[in-house]
């Protein structure tokens, strides 16, 4: 009723109470089943009693917002036939609708979900039952047929059982199988490693043979042998004679060349030092000249810079440093009196200078 009086707030009395009396019957249903639908509980899947109530009352809820959405659409229809002040009284009611269509579509929707839970709850089961018969039947799988063709999760015990044992019985021949191929490929190899050890005998026999016949080969061989190396021994000695007597001629010729190309060394390395000293002493007499020519260079730029300096200047700066450059010579006297003297005369001409700075000050 909160929610009615909400809506009705500022409407004539006469009109909040056709609001009122029309629809309050369908918001004390909500009030009403609000405390129901949060009271009704389910946990478990064997709870089909609770599951029943939901979905009968999530279908008389249903009915219940079908009817006020009725009610409702023909007082708007009512409505909008009126006059144009009608229309506030139009959205109103079309307010009211929304509301109680939220309201009632929540409470079915929260007996909805609690009335499939025991769909929801028998999917989980499959999903796990599906997962633990992937398990049992994984280590028999061949790789021949795809395993997620099969409905493990919903088969019964009986259709998993046989769907086993029939994993098992081809796991268990393509064993048997392998195990044949395997004695079949032993039995083979024994074979084969007989051929080879009869093989093996004939060409032993054909190497006993082979190795008396080579033996008298060899003994030929080792004759011959010996007649070649006697021809070759006398050509070393006469090879190393041709050998020894060129090599002392190239001896002999290597050390006159090194006796000439010492020679030839020793004049050019005299030579050279020569032309070195001489082109160090010209270098040093062009260095000291050039040395001398900047030096020269310097100070007669430094004169000129000087001259010119003091042309431009005025008289003023001119008497000024005419004055700066006086000076008395130091003199080192013995006598007290030629040092009192020095003194009075180097103190007078200090006062002769500061009075001159003065007179040209005044300028």
């Amino acid at each position: 009723m909160n929610e009615l009086q909400t809506i009705t707030k500022g409407l004539p009395e006469l009109k909040a109470k056709v609001v009122t009396d029309t629809l309050s019957l369908f918001f004390d249903k909500a009030g009403e089943w609000q405390s129901k639908v949060s009271s009704l509980v389910i946990t478990e899947p064997d709870q089909l009693g609770e599951m029943k109530m939901a979905r009968e009352g999530r279908l008389y809820l249903k009915n219940m917002r079908v009817q006020a959405d009725k009610t409702i659409k023909d007082v708007r229809t009512a409505i909008k036939n009126r006059m144009a002040d009608d229309i506030a009284e139009d959205k109103l009611w079309l307010r009211a609708g929304q509301m109680i269509e939220t309201t009632f579509k929540k409470l079915e929707s929260d007996l909805e979900e609690k009335e499939k839970f025991g769909e929801r709850y028998l999917a989980q089961v499959q999903e796990k039952q599906r997962a633990e018969r992937l398990d049992l039947i994984r280590p028999f799988d061949l790789g021949i047929m795809n395993l997620d063709s099969f409905s493990f999760g919903t088969m019964s015990s009986e259709q998993f059982d046989t769907t086993l044992s029939l994993f098992k019985r081809n796991f268990e021949l393509a064993q048997e199988e392998a195990e044949r191929k395997q004695k079949e490929e032993q039995q083979k190899e024994a074979e084969r490693l007989a051929e080879e050890e009869r093989i093996r005998k004939e060409n032993e026999e054909l190497r006993i043979k082979a190795e008396a016949e080579e033996a008298k080969s060899r003994q030929a061989q080792e004759e011959l042998r010996k007649v070649n190396e006697a021809n070759a021994e006398k050509e070393r000695i006469r090879k190393e004679k041709e050998a020894k007597a060129e090599a002392e001629r190239i001896a002999k010729k290597k050390t006159e060349d090194a006796r000439i190309a010492k020679e030839n060394e020793a004049k050019v390395k005299a030579e050279r030092e020569q032309k070195e000293k001489a082109e160090a002493e010209l270098k040093a007499i062009k260095e000291a000249n050039r040395i001398a020519a900047e030096k020269k260079e310097a100070e007669a730029k430094e004169k000129a810079a000087a001259a010119a300096k003091a042309a431009l200047a005025p008289d003023k700066e001119k008497l000024k440093e005419w004055i700066s450059k006086m000076s008395i010579p130091p003199l080192f006297v013995n006598d007290e009196k030629a040092v009192k003297v020095y003194t009075d005369i180097s103190t007078k001409f200090r006062g002769f200078k500061n009075w001159a700075t003065q007179e040209i000050d005044k300028i």
